[in-house]
């Protein structure tokens, strides 16, 4: 009897993640910025491909409803957030230029410092 009600249960979850319907991607988007340094990041990011490869595994693993955008912008603070009417994560240039600060003294090398701070950021975006 429980082989019984395991078995109807594996069948049960089958069917549900077979009905569950993969209908978007996280989608990234890179926003300008007025300030140099934030262009600099937004190049770091783009040539590494790195948000890219964030979301790469993601789209492999998640089935979403819609797309989802994860977009590097100029906020004006140091953040990185839901904004729900973009249906959006930001993750806000000056974020990165914080983290570098935090971190510059840490570290004998820019790459060694550009690792720590997309290991941060990759913490938080998760």
């Amino acid at each position: 009897m429980v082989v019984y009600r395991i078995l109807i249960g594996v069948l049960i979850l089958f069917l549900t993640l077979s009905l569950a319907q993969d209908q978007g991607d996280f989608i990234v988007a890179y926003e300008d910025s007025s300030s140099e340094v934030h262009i600099e990041y937004a190049n770091m990011l783009y040539e590494r491909q790195y948000l890219e490869s964030l979301v790469s595994g993601l789209n492999a693993s998640i089935a979403l409803p819609r797309d989802i955008g994860v977009v590097a912008s100029q906020c004006d603070t140091v953040n990185a957030f839901w904004a729900p009417d973009m249906q959006a994560i930001i993750i806000c240039y000056e974020l990165f230029e914080y983290l570098s600060e935090v971190f510059r003294s840490a570290v004998s090398s820019q790459e060694e410092l550009d690792n720590e701070v997309l290991g941060a950021v990759e913490f938080i975006f998760y």
